[in-house]
């Protein structure tokens, strides 16, 4: 899994970091508790050579007691007249015989500490304090270091592991349960982190990317459906239309008007591939450069007309209650299916003997486009679902008649996609009146 070798990434870099801030820290530790050490050593040594001057000076000193204290020389002028039981002169052959202060030299023994005190009073001389105990407990801090410093590496290894299992298995849940997503189960989101910090913000992302994935696919699904319900009626016509100009032989005169029937059917199979096309693939911000302007009315006296012969076959009346000149900035093709598909379902369910009423005006709130039919009209349980693709009404009345045109989920899409807003009142055997507001 990726978030593995993220891990092993973070790890070498926060060891490497932990190592380089070990090993600075250690050696600053070493360096200023050597030089703390060794100046306590300086003042200590310091005391004891004025301690042991001022018996001399006073002619108080007890050379046989003194000399169990620590280690060290008297001169007089250059000459040693007195050495304490554990002064070494072959151990501090090196030490300075001029310098006055405080001296560290390397021996063969280790590091020594000395100090010098020269002194012209009771007579000229020098006392020599000497201190190698401060080596040793510099040596034994080193080997502590060197032993505790692995140690503390290697327990904050183990702390920056666990801190970055915790940090990562927001991510590990992330990705198992990304893993359980498909296109069939787009509607299972990633469940957000009760914190609200970078994750919570990706997990965010995630699942509106998710959810424009299922929109997307409720598209593709819609469109498919769509082009199977809209191309079924004229495919339908033009093998009817064939098939008769087939069965026999027939004048010139039929197959010419068999041939523009034929025609007139794929130029509508053609509008409809195109309005399909455009649903499916424009947004709202997309339609916006589509936009013309367009004469309304005379977009629905066309659409009109060509749906007068199939009234009057059916003896539905048609009347026009309203009926302005309005202009609006508009995409003409879906106004036009708009137009035409309400204008078919009113026309398909009004019986025999019943009358439409269809008006367009213009005022304050926008450009009204009104049907209002004498049909069957629709429950109100149906209502519901009237724009549901491909929902009929379960109606004797109702089996009889197939499709719905470009059906009302389609013109709910164009009329999103429009701007406007479309509402359907119905009473069962009253009849229906759809209202669109552009």
């Amino acid at each position: 899994m990726s978030h593995k070798s993220i891990k092993s990434r973070i790890l070498v870099w926060s060891g490497s970091i932990l190592f380089m801030l070990l090993l600075l820290f250690s050696i600053s530790f070493y360096y200023l508790l050597q030089k703390n050490i060794m100046l306590r050593v300086e003042k200590r040594l310091e005391s004891k050579a004025e301690e042991i001057h001022s018996k001399i000076a006073q002619n108080k000193i007890d050379l046989t007691r003194i000399e169990t204290i620590v280690p060290f020389e008297i001169l007089k002028d250059g000459k040693s007249i007195f050495k304490s039981r554990y002064y070494k002169e072959e151990e501090y052959a090196e030490v300075p015989t001029s310098n006055n202060g405080f001296t560290v030299i390397n021996t063969s023994e280790g590091r020594v500490a000395f100090y010098r005190l020269n002194f012209n009073n009771p007579f000229k001389g020098s006392i020599v304090v000497v201190d190698k105990e401060s080596d040793d407990v510099l040596e034994s801090i080193l080997y502590s270091m060197l032993i505790l410093m692995p140690l503390i590496f290697a327990f904050l290894l183990l702390l920056a592991n666990s801190m970055i299992d915790t940090i990562l298995n927001p991510i590990k849940e992330i990705y198992q349960s990304a893993n359980k997503i498909t296109v069939n189960r787009l509607t299972q989101e990633l469940p957000l982190p009760k914190n609200s910090d970078e994750l919570r913000e990706l997990t965010e992302a995630f699942n509106e990317m998710i959810r424009r994935l299922k929109r997307g696919v409720e598209q593709i699904e819609r469109f498919n459906s769509d082009v199977s319900h809209e191309l079924r009626t004229p495919l339908t016509v033009i093998n009817a239309e064939l098939e008769l100009a087939l069965n026999r032989r027939r004048d010139a005169q039929y197959y010419e008007e068999t041939l523009k029937k034929v025609s007139s059917q794929v130029r509508n199979l053609n509008d409809i591939v195109e309005t399909l096309l455009m649903l499916s693939r424009h947004s709202k911000e997309d339609i916006k450069k589509t936009l013309s302007y367009c004469d309304l009315n005379s977009l629905l006296m066309e659409v009109s007309e060509s749906y007068i012969a199939l009234a009057e076959s059916k003896g539905v009346k048609i009347d026009f209650l309203r009926f302005e000149k309005v202009y609006k900035n508009s995409n003409p093709m879906l106004i036009e299916r708009v137009f035409s598909n309400i204008i078919d379902n009113a026309i398909k369910y009004t019986p025999k003997g019943g009358s439409i009423a269809i008006s367009l005006y213009e005022d304050t709130e926008g450009v009204h486009f009104i049907v209002q039919d004498s049909g069957v009209g629709i429950d109100d349980e149906s209502l519901l679902r009237i724009t549901d693709r491909f929902y009929r009404v379960d109606s004797s009345r109702t089996k009889r008649i197939k499709g719905f045109g470009l059906g009302l989920s389609i013109v709910q899409r164009a009329v999103e996609l429009l701007d406007a807003s479309m509402s359907i009142e119905s009473k069962l055997n009253s009849g229906t009146t759809v209202h669109i507001v552009f």
